[in-house]
């Protein structure tokens, strides 16, 4: 066996025989294919597979050299032109192969008429029409290198361990002469085959030698026949060569008449040209003269109108004027509001700290002069015209801020109490005095609340008869208190709605202020969902024992660098199915499917068990069940409304419990998915659990950030637990991000 190394052979599984292999041979596609999709796919394929094997250190100059070899098949295959050129080419080819086997292979049809005239020159044979396959029908797939068994990698027929041979040492005996005789008898018939083609092949050469031969020689005579003639009659050769003159005589003269042709033809065409040319610039010329004076006759149009606007505009303010009528701007936007100068009067006197009962009746006469003054002005055509031209609008006199205190009084009258507005602004809002008490129930409702909740954290896992004595009777306080302020709010409601609210409001403005309530129905319906039943179902999910769980604490540092491979592997064999994963951490950079820490398998459409992790912008919680419709897959996915934050740490929390996944981030529930069934884990009682990293058999994403702590529960954490065990670590994150 020669140890000369056959890339052809070795990498892309083409024999020697079939050597130097055709375009369709070497990209491994059926003869003559004609899809380019299925082309352009198998020369990717193949020059992918060429290129990792070109990467290492041995055959370099052979990998190099078939991968320009699938270039230029690729280039041929996937041009028309080129590809129909080829095809015929080959089919050529093929059909001289044809020809040359039937003649070598088929003997003559009578072998006494052959001996008899052997040199009498016979007609090739036809060639077949039908190419000859060259190649299998199959299209050719590289060896894959360096994968393992179920990734694509052929697996070998092995023994089965255990099996032993169970056959007697006489039937052993027996078999293998019986398997030496059949190879002996097959070995003579081989021979025997070979040696008959060889004589037919031997035998029909020479019969083809001598057939060319024959013909050669009759084209040779009649070649010699035809000089002979040609000499032997002068004035036949004569004729031939005059007719020959006149010919090229003919020739040369309708070639000089094409040429001139050609010339009064180009000439024609480079004047119509220039007339086209000179003609279009004039029609430039003329349209620019045109645009210009177009443009001066709107200059001069605008010109015009803007003139008379100011004219308009300078009347129609003088009119103003006239009626002691001034231009104010609104501060709200740029809306004009037209005042009457006694307006500014009253607003100057009104807004003064000190106000006798002589100067409130001087502005009440006043004001209601300019309230008919303004009912007037509201109806003059005149006026109307000069707001259209000048914009703006006419204002009223309704809204002036003039002696406060007379409102003050009604408004306490009213049973209305002032108290500083929320969000911590000087503004004041006026409520009424049943809404304020309300309000303090409400703070003290909050503060027992709070008590209850403290209590049950310190009990929490502990059983303590008192403790819980406590809380009952606490729980029991809060709701007899809850149904009383239930009870005001109803009646308060009934209040507001027998006021006239569009008067009060109106005053309230007038002293800078807003009108309640400030207990609307939404921020009711929210304070109700934190009172009614406060803990009997809180106080069970508080108390009860975490689920079994494994720890392990970091920090660990990861730059998310795939080369320096820093993801921790640990060997557990700890498969829940249900759970729940926790994390802290601190993520620098997002990715697609990136992961904190989780046992997983994510190749194609197999996706199994469950990742704690992130994607570009927020956190996920990925879990792969055995349900029908939805095993095998990590869809739906939890996602979070919190985004991630480079360089702060997160508390994150997914949870599984058979029914739904769902993912906490700062001890807040922030998704909700529909899932069911059991975790379906990778096979193997000792999967890995992969800390900083998603990592199976074909990816490897490490995490650019610190994971600081995480825990696998054996069982789902309710929201309450998620939340205790926030604020057991809550200290610790806001340390690290300070």
């Amino acid at each position: 066996m020669s140890d000369a190394f056959d890339p052809y052979y070795i990498w892309l599984g083409i024999p020697p025989e079939d050597q130097p292999p055709h375009h369709y041979r070497l990209l491994g596609v059926t003869l003559f294919e004609s899809n380019r999709e299925v082309i352009e796919a198998a020369a990717n394929r193949q020059m992918a597979y060429m290129q990792e094997i070109s990467g290492g250190e041995e055959h370099i100059d052979e990998a190099q050299k078939i991968l320009g070899e699938l270039s230029r098949a690729r280039v041929c295959l996937l041009n028309t032109e080129k590809k129909k050129a080829y095809d015929a080419k080959l089919q050529a080819s093929f059909d001289l192969l044809d020809g040359a086997s039937e003649s070598a292979v088929k003997p003559p049809n009578d072998w006494s008429a052959e001996s008899a005239a052997p040199d009498t020159p016979t007609a090739p044979a036809k060639p077949s029409s039908a190419p000859k396959k060259a190649v299998d029908d199959g299209p050719l797939m590289p060896l894959q290198l360096g994968k393992t068994a179920g990734q694509g990698a052929p697996v070998t027929d092995a023994p089965q361990l255990g099996q032993t041979a169970k056959h007697s040492q006489k039937s052993s005996k027996t078999k293998k002469k019986k398997q030496s005789s059949s190879l002996i008898i097959g070995l003579s018939v081989s021979v025997l085959i070979v040696l008959l083609i060889t004589g037919v092949m031997l035998f029909t050469s020479s019969q083809n030698v001598k057939q060319e031969a024959a013909l050669q020689e009759k084209i040779a005579k009649k070649e010699a026949d035809r000089k002979a003639k040609q000499e032997a009659d002068p004035k036949a050769k004569q004729e031939a060569d005059r007719k020959a003159k006149q010919k090229a005589k003919a020739e040369r003269i309708a070639k000089a008449e094409r040429i001139a042709k050609a010339e009064r033809i180009a000439k024609a065409e480079r004047i119509a040209k220039a007339e086209r040319i000179a003609e279009a610039e004039r029609q430039k010329k003329a349209q620019a003269a045109r645009n210009a004076q177009a443009e001066a006759e709107q200059a001069k149009n605008a010109a015009a109108e803007r003139e008379a606007k100011e004219k308009a505009d300078r009347d129609a303010e003088q009119a103003m004027a006239e009626r002691k009528l001034k231009r104010r701007e609104q501060k709200s936007g740029d809306q004009i509001v037209w005042i009457l100068e006694d307006e500014q009067t009253i607003e100057y006197v009104a807004l003064q700290d000190q106000q006798d009962s002589e100067q409130i009746e001087k502005l009440e006469s006043l004001h209601d002069t300019l309230l008919a003054r303004y009912a007037e002005l509201a109806d003059d055509e005149e006026i109307k015209n000069c707001l259209e031209q000048l914009g703006g609008t006419l204002a009223t006199g309704k809204n002036l801020p003039f002696w406060p205190e007379t409102f003050r009084d009604e408004l306490t009258q009213l049973g209305f109490r002032e108290q500083p507005g929320q969000g911590g602004d000087d503004q004041t809002v006026w409520i009424l005095e049943d809404e304020q008490t309300l309000l303090v129930t409400l703070e003290a409702l909050n503060l027992q609340k709070d008590k209850i909740y403290d209590l049950r954290r310190n009990n929490a896992g502990k059983k303590n008869t008192q403790a819980d004595a406590v809380e009952k009777n606490l729980v029991k306080e809060l709701d007899t208190e809850w149904k009383k302020a239930q009870d005001a709010y109803k009646t308060l409601n009934e209040k507001y709605k027998n006021l006239d609210t569009t008067a009060l409001k109106e005053k309230t403005a007038q002293l800078g202020s807003t009108l309640g309530p400030t207990l609307d129905e939404k921020k009711w319906r929210r304070k109700q969902k934190n009172f009614n039943n406060v803990a009997k179902r809180e106080s069970r999910s508080r108390s009860a024992k975490l689920p079994k769980y494994r720890e392990w604490q970091g920090p660990f540092e990861f730059d998310g660098n795939p080369a320096t491979r820093e993801a921790k592997q640990i060997l557990i064999n700890f498969q829940p199915p249900v759970i729940t994963a926790e994390a802290v951490v601190l993520v620098r950079q997002g990715i697609k499917a990136g992961s904190f820490f989780g046992q997983a398998l994510d190749n194609g459409g197999t996706e199994q068990g469950w990742e704690l992790g992130y994607g570009r912008n927020n956190f996920e919680f990925r879990i792969g069940t055995v349900a029908p419709g939805m095993g095998g897959r990590y869809y739906p996915v939890p996602a979070s409304k919190t985004t991630l934050q480079p360089r702060k740490v997160c508390h994150v929390v997914g949870t599984y419990n058979g029914i739904q996944t769902k993912l906490y981030i700062n001890g807040v529930r922030e998704a909700t998915k529909p899932k069911k069934g059991a975790i379906k884990y990778p096979k193997g009682p000792g999967s890995p659990l992969v800390v900083g990293a998603h990592q199976d058999n074909n990816e490897y994403l490490e995490l650019n950030g610190t994971v600081y702590l995480v825990r696998v529960y054996a069982g789902a954490l309710s929201d309450a637990q998620v939340r205790d065990r926030y604020n057991e670590v809550k200290g610790k994150i806001d340390e690290l991000n300070n």
